[in-house]
């Protein structure tokens, strides 16, 4: 009830009028999940009153409820829509919206839709102890916000565990890895990983440290012994005389040589001469070596030159016959694969490199080498390689080294650049040759090595190379 005075304190009848309050109404509806990487969120309301420019989001921060700038993108009747410009990261926000202070909504969880993406590890990015791989987002809009957020674990047992790779210029890169290992490798792009479960691991096996074998030498395989004549016929008292000694040639078990070609096993004529080993045993620095040697041999070669007794006084030697005409000179090699030499026309096949799944760094060990002639070095050689199932040879990498004379065993190395690393290595090729004419074409290789004859020993001989204690670093 009211009543009205003046200034001199008359008053107007009371009058009498009623108040009704009606309640102010702020719903929220449901907020629809939010693309990771958003700046703001749109909130759908309800609210009934008359000044809706007062309606404000805000975010729950810890314990905290923080005000976010709000703005009314629509609104039909009492239903309105408000933008809340808010990162959301990659975290679920928790939401409500207030009336100047004075009146709240529930609050609301909203969550994060996190875009498809793919962890991508190609098979030839995989190595020994380190792998590269590369995340792609399914539309590549999305790309940034996903390199943003986005978190790698690995699991080599029963453990994942968070680790932080280095970028690349194309992606990622761990190392660190072991070798003839198998990983999975998973990520998250939520907050502490929150979706690591619900994502699918992707399984890596690291390359083997593969050795070569026999890398020291210590096991040869005998392919061949025969006694046959050493030179040819020279007088003694009263005679004459035939020496005889027993040719034997071995390879080194994991290896193959020339020496198929060099100790013709049925030639016109069976002498030292025309049959000679060009890859032997040696001795090494901690039991065998491999040598490696120029030699002369010949599958035609006639009965040596001799003196008989009666023509020249007896007390002659091999020392002082002359030596043969000897077709051919060779180069003694050592490599991995096959080989094979026909007699019969003076064909020969090289069937080189083994398979091998591993791409090594580096091949060391231990050499020395005497030259003769005009030969200045021998040769190493190592290759990696990928062969398609089409045919096509990939090098993937290649080094050549020219091992200059040296009379004791001295360290080497050929460091290994892989110039293609598109490829799983699928073979491996590793060559020694005793000198630097050494040649696959048989015809070159008589017209430039050089040897000498030894008549005491009835063979022609040329430089030599030993080889000992190889090893593949990764």
């Amino acid at each position: 009830t009211l009543i009205a005075t003046d200034l001199n304190d008359k008053a107007c009848d009371p009058v009498s009028f009623t108040i009704t309050n009606t309640p102010l109404s702020l719903t929220m509806g449901d907020v629809a999940d939010v693309m990771m990487g958003s700046m703001s969120m749109d909130i759908p309301v309800t609210f009934d009153g008359s000044d809706a420019s007062k309606l404000q989001v805000m975010r729950m921060v810890g314990n905290t409820a923080q005000g976010v700038t709000t703005t009314i993108k629509s609104n039909e009747g009492n239903n309105y829509v408000l933008t809340a410009d808010l990162d959301v990261e990659n975290k679920s926000q928790e939401v409500f919206v207030t009336f100047g202070g004075i009146k709240n909504t529930a609050s609301q969880v909203v969550d994060i839709i996190v875009p498809d993406y793919t962890l991508n590890f190609a098979p030839a990015d995989v190595w020994h102890n380190r792998a590269t791989f590369t995340v792609k987002a399914t539309d590549a809009a999305y790309q940034s916000i996903v390199e943003k957020y986005i978190s790698f674990y690995i699991n080599s047992g029963n453990k994942w565990e968070e680790f932080n790779p280095v970028t690349t210029g194309n992606g990622y890169s761990i190392s660190g890895l072991a070798a003839g290992s198998t990983y999975q490798f998973n990520s998250s792009c939520l907050d502490n990983g929150s979706d690591l479960a619900s994502n699918t691991a992707v399984s890596i096996n690291t390359e083997s440290q593969l050795a070569l074998p026999n890398p020291n030498f210590d096991n040869w395989t005998q392919w061949f012994s025969e006694t046959i004549n050493k030179g040819g016929e020279y007088a003694i008292a009263f005679g004459n005389k035939q020496e005889e000694t027993t040719v034997t040639s071995s390879n080194p078990s994991g290896w193959a040589t020339v020496n198929a070609k060099t100790v013709p096993t049925s030639p016109k004529t069976k002498n030292t001469w025309y049959m000679v080993p060009s890859t032997l045993p040696t001795t090494g620095i901690n039991g065998n070596a491999v040598m490696m040697r120029n030699v002369a041999w010949d599958n035609n070669g006639s009965t040596p030159p001799g003196e008989s007794w009666g023509n020249v006084a007896f007390g002659n030697s091999l020392e002082k016959l002359d030596a043969p005409s000897i077709a051919y000179r060779s180069a003694g090699k050592l490599f991995l694969g096959d080989y094979s030499y026909n007699h019969s026309n003076n064909s020969e096949v090289y069937n080189e490199g083994i398979s091998f799944v591993s791409r090594p760094t580096k091949l060391t060990g231990y050499y020395k080498y005497t030259a003769q002639g005009n030969d200045t070095h021998g040769i190493a050689i190592i290759t990696v390689e990928h062969r398609a199932s089409n045919g096509e040879v990939i090098t993937l990498a290649t080094t050549t080294k020219a091992l200059t004379p040296t009379a004791n065993f001295t360290a080497f190395e050929l460091p290994l650049n892989y110039t293609n690393t598109g490829y799983k290595a699928t073979h491996l090729r590793v060559m020694f040759a005793s000198s630097n004419y050494a040649s696959t074409n048989q015809a070159y290789e008589t017209q430039n090595i050089v040897t000498v004859d030894n008549r005491g020993e009835a063979v022609s001989l040329g430089s030599e190379l030993c080889v000992d204690n190889l090893s593949l670093i990764y």
